[in-house]
């Protein structure tokens, strides 16, 4: 049997910043009638993730992130633009980001960033033979650092906590376990993952 839905009995807009935020406080109604008052919900940008395979390994980027007021290990990504699709947002910013490209794309998946809050996704997507188009291009507000890794250092970064974005992590579990079993596996072994 599918959950009835919450009942709203009155909703407010606490903060408009669109495209970056829409709060929204709402009064809601359970189907068992409990009442719970103040039940905040938000809108929020969506992004693309993209896990590439390059001959030199997988890119990550180190950026300042302020919301931890540090830095962070992250795949390249970034945010969609109004009425941008998806995957032209993955290829974007890989290309900007890294100064990679490539032709072969697979959606991996798109999967809500906080399913209690709103509907905002994360796309992931794997790219690969990609290859240096040119010097990496990022936006002024950007300060990154590129850095290729095998899959044994990457495993080792997340096990350390080294890698602590979910989606990250959830991205890189998901391109592994495309790969895993099929022939192109075998094309990213290397000397430095003798493991992989």
């Amino acid at each position: 049997m599918i959950p009835k839905a919450w009942q709203v009995l009155k909703s407010t807009v606490l903060v408009d910043r669109r495209p970056w935020i829409y709060l929204n406080e709402q009064d809601v109604v359970l189907p068992n009638g409990i009442r719970i008052e103040g039940y905040l919900t938000w809108e929020e940008r969506e992004y693309a993730l993209v896990v590439a395979l390059t001959k030199d390994g997988i890119p990550l980027v180190q950026q300042y992130k302020h919301g931890l007021q540090s830095s962070s290990l992250d795949l390249p990504g970034g945010y969609l633009n109004a009425n941008e699709k998806p995957l032209a947002a993955a290829q974007r910013e890989l290309l900007e980001e890294t100064g990679l490209a490539a032709d072969d794309w697979i959606h991996l998946a798109s999967l809500v960033l906080d399913n209690n809050r709103g509907p905002a996704q994360t796309h992931i997507f794997l790219a690969r033979d990609a290859r240096v188009m040119g010097p990496p291009c990022p936006d002024e507000k950007e300060d990154l650092a590129i850095s290729f890794y095998t899959w044994v250092q990457l495993q080792n970064m997340v096990d350390k906590g080294q890698i602590n974005s979910l989606p990250t992590v959830a991205a890189l579990l998901m391109a592994l376990q495309q790969l895993d079993g099929a022939q192109e596996r075998s094309l990213w072994r290397s000397s430095h993952d003798p493991s992989f």
